[in-house]
């Protein structure tokens, strides 16, 4: 897939990859391979979501504590991708995102202000469950920027239905929800030494 220089692009970067040394030499191929002026991240939980899963398990939160504070960890792995890649940086706005592309920069999306300024607006946003994952905050970023969604995952893109993808924990169990409303969905599996970014759904 290459977008259109105007349509812009939100990749989310999976958690499992957060133990690519290469991560961010990888990324910037993924940035050759498209051609949108307008990149933003949606960073993975990976190992800070699963200490809040267990935090979660062992202290019964409750479905919103739970979400909150699994967003509020989204905030470290944002803090890393800026801090390892130079062509990163970290927005609180759809605003500061336009502004850090008319520097010809990528936008890491922090979910945490974006989010709770959605819905102190009244905006729909995912539910908070922990059928909800960086997925389905992708594809919700995404719809809110009117953007094609890249899923980066450490596998290969799944066969068969959304349904199937689900069940095979390839995706969050939300995604089907808005990717219902005519997102446009690539993937690509970053871990792989010759990877493409492929069309899974339209």
């Amino acid at each position: 897939m290459k977008a259109d220089e105007e349509t812009p692009v939100v990749i989310k970067v999976g958690g499992s990859l957060l133990n690519l040394p290469d991560l961010a030499a990888r990324l910037s191929r993924v940035f050759q391979q498209l051609r949108s002026r307008r990149i933003a991240l949606v960073m993975g939980g990976g190992p800070t979501a699963d200490l809040v899963r267990r935090w979660d398990s062992r202290f019964t939160l409750g479905e919103s504590a739970a979400h909150w504070l699994a967003i509020r960890s989204l905030g470290l792995n944002e803090s890393l991708m800026v801090a390892i890649c130079p062509q990163c940086a970290l927005v609180e706005s759809w605003e500061a995102a336009d502004v850090i592309w008319s520097e010809g920069r990528i936008a890491v999306l922090s979910m945490e202000p974006l989010l709770r300024a959605a819905e102190s607006r009244g905006e729909p946003t995912p539910p908070h469950c922990w059928d909800v994952t960086s997925d389905s905050l992708a594809a919700w970023a995404a719809t809110r920027l009117g953007a094609r969604l890249v899923l980066a995952k450490s596998i290969d893109r799944p066969t068969g239905s959304l349904q199937d993808a689900i069940a095979a924990g390839a995706v969050d169990a939300c995604l089907p929800d808005i990717a219902a409303r005519g997102l446009a969905v690539d993937w690509i599996n970053l871990r792989s030494p010759h990877f493409t970014i492929e069309l899974w759904h339209s």
